[in-house]
């Protein structure tokens, strides 16, 4: 087993590639929810309501509903 010291900038180097790479990682999981959390929507059909509701809400700004 080899010991190496590391002090200074180089810690702070390799604290950095590993919060780069932690990054990306929890970035990934993010989209991945995102999408998944899309696809139940969707399958709830929850663009339809949602549609519904902005025809609604556009209808009583201008004073036709």
């Amino acid at each position: 087993m080899i010991n190496v010291t590391v002090h200074g900038s180089e810690q702070l180097l390799i604290n950095t590639k590993r919060e780069i790479f932690m990054g990306k990682y929890i970035r990934k999981g993010l989209i991945i929810t995102a999408i998944v959390f899309i696809f139940i929507g969707l399958n709830q059909n929850g663009f339809n309501d949602m549609k519904n509701k902005a025809i609604r809400i556009c209808y009583e700004c201008i004073g036709i509903g």
